[in-house]
C-alpha cells in the first residue's frame, strides 16, 4: 500500500476535461497556504485514450484550430486567475518553440502550414497540443505543490473518515482529499443486438466491427472489394470512410474550384452506407474566419424566464420547438431579404414580433409581402428523405450526391445562405435549450422521445457537423462508386451468411455484405459499464444512474451518473451527495451536452464547469 497523506487531489482521466481541471487547480493554488499534490491518473497520459498523438493522421477532430483551447480567455466568467494560454491555432503557428522537433514529422508540418483558424485539425495534432498544454500547466505549479502523473487505471474508490482512497491497477493506493472523475467515453457490455451480431459473425466467418473508437478498430481485417455495410452516417462514419480509402492509399484531387475526384488505390472495399435519416451530417460553413455569433431574438429574455418557471412541466413539441422554429425562420428570412432596405428589415421583424409568443406568421403572407421564396423548412431539413422512395441504389446514390453538393454550395455561401443561417439558428438554440432541459427541466417522456430522440441529434448534426472537406470527399466517393447509399430507415439483419441490409428508401432492395460496421461509439450507459472503477462505484452504492422524472411521478433511466448541480458532486445510491467525489463530462446524466469541448471566445460552459470543480476540490484540501 502506498498511501499518500491528504492535501491531495486525484483527477481520474487525462483527456481535455482532466487537463482543464488541472489547469484550473494550478491557477487557483495559493502559494502562501497551499501544499497540494495533484495526481493525474490515466493509462494514456497526457491527452487520454481518444487523443493519442500516435494515431492515424486521417482522423480529424471536429473542432476548428482557432476554437480548440484549454485556457480561459476574457469571455469566460470566473472569479479566479486566468493565466494566459494559447489556443491550438496560435500554438501551432510557432510549433518549434513549443514541441521537440522529433515529434513533428513531415505530415504534421504540412498540416500546420495549411492551417487556418477555421480548419479542422487531425486528432494527433490535438493530442500533441494537449501534451504541450500539460507541460506548460505543470511548469506553473507553485513551490510546495506538485503534479504527479500516474500512468495506470483507477479501479476503486474507498471512503475513510477523512479521505478517499484510490486503488490503482498496479496494486498501489493513493489517499486524497478529493476525486474528480473526468473519465470520458468508456467501454460497456454489448447490447443484445450487438451480442447477436458478434455471435453470427463468429459462426459464419464474416467480419463484425462493433461500436467503438475508430482509431482502435482493426481496419486491416477488411479486405479490398468486400461489401461493407456501414450503419450510421454521423461523425464516426467519416472516420470509417477515411480509414477505408485515404488510409489505404487513395487520393482526392481537385477538379475545378468546388469538386474533388477520387483516385482509388485498388485496396478499397465497397461501402454501403445508411442510417435512420439516410443522409450525412451537414457541412460546416466554408469561411476564412470565424462566423459572427447570431443575435437571438426568440425567445427573448422574458419568454425564456417564463420557460424556466415551467421547468419540470414543459413539453418539447409545444413549449420549446415552436420557439426554435420561429427563430430559425426569422434568421433565414432576414438573410434572404438582405440588409439593403432597413425599413423592409424592420417590417419583416415586426411581422414576426406581432405573432404572440412562439407563434410564427403565415409564411405565404411573408413570402408575398416581402417578395421572398423562403424555401427553408426546419422540419424538412431534419428529414430530407422522408417519404422518398427510389427504384435503384444508383438513383438513391445520385440523389444523395446532389444533396451533398447542394449542401456544399450553401456552405460556401455561409452567412449569405438562408438555409445555413436557419440551420445555424437551430444548432445555436442548444445554448438555451440544453440548460433548460437539464436536471429534469423536461419530463421523461418528452425528453426521451423528442428532445434526446430527435432534437439533440438533429441540432448537433447542424452545429457540430464535419468539415466541408469530408462532404466533398463523400461526393467524390459516391461518384467513383466506392460509396453506395442505402438511405433512410436502414434495417440490418444478421445470420451466418452475413449482414443483410434494406431500407425504407429502397423498397424491395436487399444488400448482402461480408462486413458490418457500427459507425458509432459504445453507449455511455453506466449500468452496463465494463470500466472497473465505474463498475465498483455502481456495485458499492457510491453512485447511481440518473433517472428522468416524469409528470406522473415515474422515472426513466438516463444512462449516466447522477450529479448535483454545480460543482457536480456525485450522488450516491441513497440520494446523498458525495462530499469528496465530483464528476464532469461523459458519462454524466443530468446535464446535457457532456461531449462538448471547450470553445475559445465563447464563455465556454466546459471551462466554467472545470473552474467550479477545481474550486470545490481545492477547498477540501484547505480543511
Amino acid at each position: 500500500m502506498n498511501l499518500v497523506s491528504p492535501r491531495a487531489i486525484a483527477i481520474i482521466g487525462a483527456g481535455p476535461r482532466g487537463l482543464s481541471t488541472l489547469e484550473r487547480l494550478v491557477a487557483q493554488l495559493d502559494p502562501a497556504r497551499d501544499h497540494v499534490t495533484i495526481h493525474l491518473i490515466d493509462p494514456h497520459p497526457p491527452g487520454g485514450r481518444v487523443w493519442q498523438a500516435g494515431q492515424n493522421a486521417n482522423l480529424l477532430m471536429n473542432t476548428t484550430a482557432g476554437d480548440a483551447t484549454l485556457y480561459l480567455d476574457e469571455t469566460v466568467e470566473t472569479r479566479h486567475p486566468r493565466p494566459p494560454g494559447l489556443d491550438l491555432y496560435t500554438w501551432a503557428q510557432h510549433i518549434d518553440e513549443h514541441v521537440a522537433a522529433e515529434l513533428i514529422d513531415a505530415g504534421l508540418r504540412a498540416e500546420i502550414a495549411a492551417l487556418r483558424p477555421v480548419t479542422s485539425v487531425s486528432r494527433r495534432l490535438y493530442g500533441i497540443y494537449l501534451g504541450w498544454a500539460f507541460t506548460e500547466i505543470s511548469s506553473r505549479i507553485p513551490d510546495g505543490c506538485r503534479v504527479v502523473v500516474v500512468p495506470h487505471s483507477a479501479t476503486r474508490l474507498r471512503r475513510t473518515v477523512q479521505a478517499e482512497v484510490v486503488s490503482l491497477s498496479n496494486g498501489e493506493e493513493l489517499m486524497v482529499d478529493a476525486v474528480v472523475l473526468a473519465v470520458g467515453h468508456t467501454d460497456a457490455e454489448h447490447s443484445i443486438e450487438v451480442q447477436n451480431a458478434i455471435s453470427a459473425a463468429r459462426q459464419g466467418d464474416w467480419l463484425y466491427v462493433p461500436p467503438g473508437q475508430p482509431a482502435e478498430q482493426d481496419w486491416s481485417a477488411v479486405a479490398p472489394g468486400e461489401n461493407v455495410i456501414v450503419r450510421g452516417l454521423g461523425l464516426n462514419f467519416f472516420d470509417t470512410m477515411a480509414m477505408l480509402t485515404l488510409a489505404r492509399g487513395g487520393r482526392f484531387v481537385a477538379r475545378g474550384e468546388s469538386r474533388l475526384e477520387y483516385l482509388p488505390s485498388g485496396q478499397e472495399p465497397v461501402i454501403w452506407a445508411g442510417s435512420r435519416r439516410g443522409v450525412p451530417f451537414k457541412a460546416k460553413a466554408i469561411v476564412e474566419e470565424r462566423l459572427p455569433a447570431q443575435v437571438r431574438r426568440y425567445p427573448d429574455g422574458h419568454a425564456l424566464q417564463q420557460l424556466w418557471v415551467l421547468r419540470g412541466r414543459l413539453d418539447f413539441d409545444s413549449d420549446i420547438w415552436p420557439w426554435i422554429r420561429k427563430e430559425a425562420l426569422w434568421q433565414a428570412a432576414l438573410v434572404e431579404l438582405g440588409d439593403g432596405d432597413p425599413v423592409a428589415v424592420a417590417d419583416l421583424t415586426r411581422s414576426f414580433d406581432a405573432e404572440a409568443g412562439s407563434r410564427t406568421p403565415d409564411l405565404d403572407k411573408v413570402r408575398a409581402d416581402f417578395g421572398l421564396e423562403l424555401h427553408f423548412d426546419p422540419e424538412r431539413s431534419a428529414d430530407p428523405l422522408g417519404g422518398k422512395e427510389f427504384g435503384s441504389v444508383e438513383d438513391l446514390s445520385g440523389w444523395t450526391r446532389a444533396w451533398v453538393e447542394e449542401d456544399l454550395d450553401q456552405a460556401r455561401r455561409a452567412i449569405l445562405s438562408p438555409v445555413k443561417e436557419g440551420d445555424r439558428a437551430i444548432g445555436s438554440a442548444r445554448a438555451w435549450v440544453f440548460p433548460l432541459a437539464s436536471y429534469g427541466g423536461l419530463p421523461g417522456t418528452s425528453y426521451r422521445r423528442r428532445f434526446e430522440g430527435w432534437y439533440a441529434g438533429y441540432a448537433n448534426s447542424l452545429a457540430g457537423g464535419p468539415p466541408a472537406l469530408r462532404l466533398a470527399q463523400l461526393a467524390a466517393l459516391i461518384e467513383a462508386g466506392v460509396v453506395r447509399m442505402l438511405g433512410a430507415g436502414l434495417r440490418v439483419s444478421v445470420d451466418e451468411q452475413g449482414p443483410l441490409a434494406s431500407s425504407a428508401s429502397l423498397p424491395g432492395v436487399e444488400i448482402r455484405g461480408s462486413v458490418l460496421v457500427e459507425a458509432r461509439l459504445a453507449d455511455s450507459d453506466i449500468t452496463r459499464t465494463t470500466n472497473p472503477l465505474l463498475r465498483s462505484l455502481l456495485d458499492e452504492g457510491r453512485c447511481r444512474p440518473y433517472r428522468l422524472p416524469s409528470l406522473d411521478g415515474s422515472t426513466q433511466d438516463a444512462s449516466g451518473f447522477e450529479v448535483t448541480e454545480k460543482p457536480f458532486h456525485l450522488v450516491e445510491a441513497d440520494g446523498q451527495a458525495s462530499g469528496r467525489v465530483f464528476a464532469i463530462g461523459i458519462p454524466v446524466g443530468p446535464h446535457v451536452g457532456t461531449s462538448f469541448t471547450a470553445f475559445a471566445r465563447s464563455n465556454s460552459v466546459f471551462l466554467r464547469q472545470t473552474d467550479a470543480v477545481a474550486e470545490a476540490a481545492l477547498k477540501l484540501t484547505r480543511g
